[in-house]
């Protein structure tokens, strides 16, 4: 099991772009936060206090040592529709796109539906109220439901309705999840979907939106032929356990990209054997305020709020692939240095003043900066804080830098 200390509560966030610095790694833009805070680089975009040595420790491994691991529904798929609504999850598709057809075929289906449709459109709010406050109770409920769902979907052949449902559904994947699962494939990543969701419904979602797996993925969800329960929201620390051909393929991989939109998501992380760097993305839902972020990220090193693409984590994948092919030299030098930085924040000129010429140095040619004519600490410090006129336009992080070249977006 990969155990870890608990994660200092990241601090409020703050208003301003000021404090925050992009490395450039390979012509791939990675916004980095202040350490011990939660800093927007963009809109959208926050980061928690272990975000930098995380994020230093999957660079540094490569594309050879990383695996992928992530939800479904909320997490590759937007939280908003494409009809402006709520988007549907896995089983919003079963139960709100069935015709009237689709039941009067199946005699006595509507009257086997009517008591999930009833617990499910019920607000948690109240289901805790039925079961008196009492999340034991609560617990079998949700057990009860899933176990009678999929019994079920299994006697009415729900599998033969997946993508006709699918088809008439208002699900949507998020935006670049296409670039995404083809980065994957081209770098040969084991990806792992854990999803409470539906087995079926996830590959008819992918499939009607047009975008392949990426070869080496395995989907462990429920499935509508079979009557038992695989998954759960509860479940999920135990899922590593269920799928030994992925954990096969993943062998060595000790560096991981997990993606998320609850708490719960992160479980799997628990399975994972000891010693594995984890960097945790979550998608938030909703409104957010700084005590709701500041919450999030004790779980999550990243937090994407307004229902983001996949850019980020696009980036982020693109600047692993790049840094693989970086000299060992400056990855060792990151690696030694992230401790220092996440605590002494790269963000402050203090913590700059800790770094030797050569550090420096290095740090600027990652960036893509000029250092030609520049000597000391003083003036390579002041190239790294982003000093002079085009320092805002440095501060900031957006999908368009990954594909422009540095001078482009400064000048």
């Amino acid at each position: 099991m990969s155990t870890e200390p608990p994660a200092k509560k990241a601090a409020k966030v703050h208003p301003a772009h000021s404090g925050a610095v992009i490395l450039q790694d390979f012509g791939h833009m990675i916004a980095l936060s202040q350490s011990g805070g939660v800093e927007s680089l963009s809109p959208g975009v926050y980061f928690g206090p272990r975000f930098l040595a995380r994020a230093a420790a999957l660079r540094r491994g490569g594309v050879s040592e990383l695996q992928l691991i992530a939800d479904f529904d909320q997490t590759l798929t937007t939280y908003t529709g494409s009809d402006g609504k709520e988007g549907d999850q896995c089983h919003d598709v079963m139960f709100l796109r069935l015709t009237t057809d689709d039941e009067a075929m199946r005699p006595g289906l509507a009257e086997a539906l009517a008591p999930l449709r009833e617990w499910q459109d019920t607000p948690e709010e109240k289901k805790m109220a039925i079961c008196n406050g009492d999340l034991a109770a609560r617990k079998r409920r949700t057990q009860w439901f899933n176990e009678t769902f999929l019994k079920v979907a299994v006697r009415f052949q729900f599998s033969e309705l997946a993508e006709s449902c699918v088809r008439r559904s208002n699900v949507c994947l998020r935006p670049g999840l296409a670039t995404t699962f083809a980065w994957l494939a081209d770098n040969c990543v084991p990806l792992l979907i854990v999803s409470a969701g539906l087995s079926q419904v996830i590959e008819m979602t992918l499939k009607h939106a047009g975008v392949q797996l990426p070869k080496n993925t395995e989907i462990l969800a429920n499935s509508l032929q079979d009557e038992a329960v695989r998954v759960t929201r509860r479940t999920k620390a135990t899922a590593l356990s269920q799928v030994p051909e992925y954990r096969r393929k993943a062998s060595g991989r000790r560096r991981i990209l997990l993606l998320g939109d609850k708490a719960s998501d992160c479980k799997v992380a628990e399975g994972l054997e000891d010693g594995c760097d984890v960097l945790k993305v979550g998608f938030m839902r909703g409104s957010h305020t700084p005590a709701d972020i500041d919450e999030y990220l004790v779980d999550f090193d990243v937090a994407l709020t307004d229902d983001a693409p996949m850019d980020f984590v696009n980036a982020l994948l693109l600047s692993i692939s790049g840094f693989s092919r970086a000299p060992s030299s400056f990855c060792q030098r990151l690696e030694t240095h992230a401790s220092q930085i996440v605590s002494l924040s790269l963000l402050e000129r203090q913590s700059l003043d800790e770094m030797d010429v050569p550090m420096l140095r290095e740090l600027c040619a990652a960036r893509n900066l000029p250092t030609l004519g520049l000597a000391d600490k003083q003036e390579l410090t002041d190239l790294l804080l982003g000093e002079g006129a085009w320092r805002e336009r440095v501060w900031r992080f957006d999908s368009q830098w990954v594909s422009r070249p540095l001078e482009e977006n400064l000048g």
